[in-house]
């Protein structure tokens, strides 16, 4: 079983069509994020953040590896050092890598409702949902 955290999207009732209920708009849209380590982060960082649309992330990363690298160089750092040093960048933002994906929902106007496990997606939003709207 994994755990996620649960994100619903702000409601925009004048882009709504007057066929849309608000809170079906919000279930249909719910996005789910896992919580712990992101391997495609880890393995494919600058992807993984341009697939995220995590532009600041993608630059920020490309800009500390770029300076990390070029400092080690100028020290004459062995390029064992230089990989282990790259190896532990990339270690660091596989596990920070969800945290910028829920920083950037926040940002566009999602709204972090909790942590709810499940052995897949569907049923980590089945869970949260049965139990949110079982207690109204």
């Amino acid at each position: 079983m994994r755990f996620h955290t649960i994100h619903f999207p702000a409601i925009k009732t004048s882009s709504l069509g007057a066929d849309k209920i608000p809170l079906g708009y919000q279930i249909e849209n719910i996005l789910l994020v896992k919580e712990g380590f992101c391997w495609p982060a880890f393995l494919f960082t600058m992807l993984w953040a341009i697939w995220q649309r995590l532009w600041l992330v993608a630059a920020g990363f490309l800009s500390i590896s770029l300076i990390t690298i070029f400092i080690l160089y100028r020290l004459g750092a062995d390029q064992s050092v230089i990989l282990i040093i790259y190896f532990g960048i990339t270690m660091m933002f596989g596990y920070h890598a969800n945290d910028f994906r829920r920083t950037k929902l926040k940002q566009i106007g999602y709204s972090e409702r909790g942590v709810v496990c499940g052995a897949t997606e569907d049923a980590a939003v089945w869970r949260y949902l049965t139990a949110w709207l079982g207690g109204r």
